[in-house]
This record gives C-alpha cells, structure tokens and sequence, in this order.
C-alpha cells in the first residue's frame, strides 16, 4: 500500500502518526520510516495494522504474506536499495558541515555492499 493510502487509513481511524509513537514509545520520524517503507518495525507495523483494522499484507504486501505470516526477508537488492537510501540522507545532512562527506560515504556504501555479498556468494552483482 502507499504511504498516503497508510497514512489517510491512520487518520480514518481518528490517529496521527504522533499518536503511533507515543502510544509505542517511539519517535514520530521512527513511525513515519515504516509508514514509508523507510525502515522496517514488526511492533509498529502490528500496531499500525491494528489502529487501521488493516491487515498487514494489505498494508505491507512486499513483507507480509496473506496467510499472515511472518515477515518475508528482504532481498539483497531491497536491502542495497534501503541501504543506499539512508546513505543518500544522511550524506545531504552532512554534506554542508564535513569536509569530503561524498568520498567518505562511498566508503561506507562499498564497505556495506562487501559485508552484504560476503553473506550471499551466490548473488552476482556484475
């Protein structure tokens, strides 16, 4: 489901993503990554599911299945894809006030990538 499908289905429900938070004891930024497939939070999604009378693979049809069922893993180029993601905010954050934020990034990003292939030899990245 889209993220402002989620977010019209939280208000429908008389909630605000504020109240998700503090109902979880979480930030509001914490809630609104896994409204937006930013990051990934079974507690919150189950209670995002649970204030919007939603079911899960409804809401998150990439992670849950119909049956219900567990989280599905994500897959190596979802996991590349979020890491690149979050890299790629932070380093605008940064970019203004550290010296040589791109180079050092790229690092990162090459060190992540390394670690992740190093886990799933059979994947081939070329």
């Amino acid at each position: 489901m889209h993220k402002a499908d989620i977010t019209a289905a939280i208000k429908k429900a008389g909630m605000t993503q504020a109240a998700i938070a503090r109902k979880a004891g979480v930030h509001t930024q914490v809630v609104n990554a896994v409204v937006c497939s930013r990051g990934r939070s079974a507690r919150l999604e189950a209670l995002i599911s649970q204030v919007t009378c939603l079911p899960l693979h409804q809401l998150w049809p990439r992670h849950y299945s119909a049956d219900g069922a567990e989280p599905q893993p994500q897959s190596l180029e979802d996991q590349i894809q979020s890491i690149n993601t979050r890299l790629s905010a932070i380093e605008s954050r940064l970019s203004a006030t550290v010296p040589n934020t791109h180079e050092v990034f790229a690092l990162i990003a090459g060190a992540i990538l390394n670690a992740i292939e190093a886990r799933n030899p059979s994947t081939d990245r070329s």
